[in-house]
């Protein structure tokens, strides 16, 4: 098989040294980070996957995260920023890659790399006016980057017309997946990552819970703009990413926030009121006469719902989190 083969070739490439030229070596490990990021984005996490990873020095239960985004002038460009970002945070390079236009890439946390440090530094690379913050059409700005071969850089070419309507953030967020562990956890955070992406549509203004203002995307606890770009956070987008089959956030509504909401006590009124008071449209005194109970019980237990879960059933778009989730999770726990 192609994986196989390639990992082989790159593994005893590294251990013989001088029988291969540094630009064999080069395109021979190109190729395994593009087998592998189409490996990881297709949430493929089994030894084959593991055996690339391990190649390119991914070992272990190794903690990661995943960014999604599109390129403001080219993905070549782009991807060379991010290996430049975590490169000089001390990192090892990450593995990128392009899917349907969007440069995503899975980064290992070590050395000085964290999620929001990374999506800081490389926040220019995915929006604004990437020509003032120093990323020209081959991706260098203070270095020429080595991530993109020679055909990644043609085809990514063609998306440099697009640039005039990707200033100023208006190419859509630069997403954050949450940090995993592994080569499973690696293709989680991807899959969150992406699908945060094709959400962010629905989180626009004028859906549930426009409250946030911050531009193009609304209805976000931690949404907020970095350097001219939105960065939205995987955790922004459960219920959308939910519908989308993502199966990292479905697991997330369920084990977590449904999960807390059911506890292990049964007679715990916790769900109870939460869902009865989602269900009457968020009317404090219509909960309060189907639970027969006073308003303040109901406040009090809403308060303490929204203490354990994170999550408060009063916010409109909090509220669709919930109901999401427990939908979910009753389906969930009929089978």
């Amino acid at each position: 098989m192609l994986t196989s083969h390639v990992s082989r070739s790159v593994a005893e490439g590294v251990a013989d040294g001088g029988d291969e030229s540094g630009a064999e070596r080069s395109d021979a490990r190109t190729l395994l980070t593009r087998v592998a990021f189409e490996s990881l984005a297709d949430g493929l996490s089994d030894d084959r996957v593991a055996s690339m990873l391990r190649v390119l020095g991914w070992d272990g239960d190794v903690p990661c995260f995943a960014i999604a985004g599109r390129p403001a002038v080219n993905a070549a460009a782009t991807m060379q920023a991010v290996e430049r970002a975590v490169t000089d945070l001390g990192g090892e390079s990450p593995v990128c890659g392009v899917r349907d236009g969007v440069v995503a890439a899975v980064i290992r946390i070590e050395a000085a790399v964290r999620p929001e440090v990374v999506c800081t530094a490389v926040s220019p690379a995915f929006g604004g006016d990437a020509v003032a913050n120093g990323i020209d059409g081959n991706g260098s700005g203070t270095g020429n980057g080595t991530v993109a071969d020679r055909d990644d850089a043609d085809e990514a070419g063609t998306q440099a017309g697009a640039r005039d309507e990707t200033a100023n953030g208006s190419n859509g967020p630069l997403c954050l997946g949450p940090v995993r562990h592994g080569v499973a956890g690696a293709a989680a955070t991807l899959g969150a990552a992406l699908t945060t992406l094709q959400a962010a549509p629905a989180l626009t203004p004028g859906s549930p819970g426009d409250s946030s203002g911050v531009a193009g995307v609304s209805g976000a606890r931690t949404a907020r703009p970095v350097r001219g770009v939105t960065l939205l956070r995987a955790e922004d987008a459960l219920p959308e990413r939910a519908l989308l089959g993502d199966p990292d956030a479905r697991r997330e509504l369920v084990n977590v926030v449904y999960g807390s909401l059911a506890g292990t006590n049964p007679d715990d009124p916790t769900m109870l009121t939460v869902s009865t008071f989602l269900a009457s449209g968020g009317s404090l005194e219509t909960t309060a006469r189907t639970l027969n109970v006073h308003p303040n019980t109901v406040r009090y237990r809403l308060k303490r719902a929204a203490d354990s879960t994170g999550w408060d059933a009063t916010d409109p778009r909090e509220a669709y989190v919930l109901t999401t989730a427990i939908a979910l999770g009753r389906m969930h726990a009929e089978h």
